[in-house]
């Protein structure tokens, strides 16, 4: 069976678990608990869909961020995600 990726829309997350599909609400303790686990997911908006990934801070020193990416008109773009204070997927402005 081929790996979907978790999406995120609305306030609800989908992602699958074994043969199950499952729920999540957004800001909740299990959501939190599953960003931790979790390396990437996509998420839907008004302006479009994106994936986010978890990367590391390149200098090797700092902590781990969610980054989304999307393709526009052939090019690459990369933006941080909130996922945290304001318990939010929300992209940094002008992404």
């Amino acid at each position: 069976m081929a790996k979907t990726t978790p999406i995120v829309r609305g306030d609800t997350l989908i992602y699958q678990q074994g043969e199950q599909e499952q729920l999540l609400l957004l800001e909740t303790p299990a959501w939190y608990a599953w960003l931790e686990t979790a390396s990437t997911f996509a998420f839907t908006s008004e302006a479009g869909t994106f994936t986010a990934r978890k990367e590391r801070a390149g200098n090797q020193r700092g902590g781990w961020y969610w980054k989304a990416y999307r393709t526009r008109w052939g090019l690459a773009a990369g933006s941080l995600v909130d996922t945290g204070a304001q318990r939010h997927c929300r992209l940094s402005p002008g992404f």
